[in-house]
């Protein structure tokens, strides 16, 4: 990614022995119909984040934006191993969905109305290609190396690493826009 080549070169290693390779991902594969019991995407917005629950996956920044939006009945989901301590992941809206297999995590994706990864660095972040390739739009931060695969206003948006502010003032958008 742009990001991880940038943080090499930043630190010493010659641009010209730094070269980009782009991830890919599976193509789009057609939704299955609900599984009864499965939540469709309607209704609240559903917000996700997939991945280690960590600092520095940013979680703790994405936690504060969440106790600064302002939506009653909007729900994150935060699927991974979480290593926070509890009392910041106690908050309202907030549901802990583990860690789960690939097509687990596809199946919430499928449930959910955006993907968010507020990492602080990231060298790259596949959960964003995976999040698009299902059709769900990103908002990650300028320090994921995925963020190369936002199409800002378009596939997601790209905010500041570390900035709730930021992340609150989209999901306010998100709340009145995509569920």
């Amino acid at each position: 990614s742009r990001f991880s080549s940038r943080s090499l070169t930043t630190h010493g290693v010659p641009a010209d022995r730094v070269v980009i390779v782009p991830l890919g991902a599976a193509p789009v594969r057609p939704l299955a119909a609900p599984a009864p019991g499965d939540i469709t995407r309607s209704g609240p917005l559903r917000v996700m984040f997939a991945g280690k629950i960590s600092f520095h996956k940013g979680c703790h920044v994405l936690l504060e934006a969440w106790s600064l939006f302002d939506s009653r009945d909007a729900v994150l989901v935060l699927a991974g191993r979480n290593e926070l301590p509890p009392a910041l992941t106690a908050a309202r809206g907030v549901e802990l969905a583990g860690s789960r297999p690939q097509a687990g995590l596809f199946s919430l994706m499928n449930q959910c109305d955006l993907l968010v990864l507020p990492t602080l660095s990231d060298s790259f972040g596949m959960v964003v290609t995976e999040a698009l390739m299902h059709g769900l739009p990103v908002l990650t931060t300028a320090n994921a190396g995925a963020a190369d695969l936002i199409v800002e206003g378009r596939t997601g948006w790209i905010v500041p690493a570390g900035d709730a502010a930021a992340l609150c003032a989209r999901l306010r958008w998100g709340g009145a826009n995509l569920a």
